[in-house]
């Protein structure tokens, strides 16, 4: 069973990267120092079936 919050980043990586599993994931940017731009591109570039809005 999977469960409902990733324990580690790595776990998250995990789970994004299971092409069965379709996820809504919420990141707020400013919480990471990170342009919200910035990690929706690197989110797309890693995972390019990740959808970003």
């Amino acid at each position: 069973m999977t469960p409902l919050a990733p324990a580690t980043p790595l776990d998250a990586i995990d789970l994004l990267t299971r092409a069965e599993l379709h996820i809504s994931v919420c990141l707020l940017a400013p919480g990471f120092g990170v342009g919200s731009t910035d990690l929706a591109t690197s989110l797309s570039d890693s995972f390019p079936w990740v959808t970003t809005t």
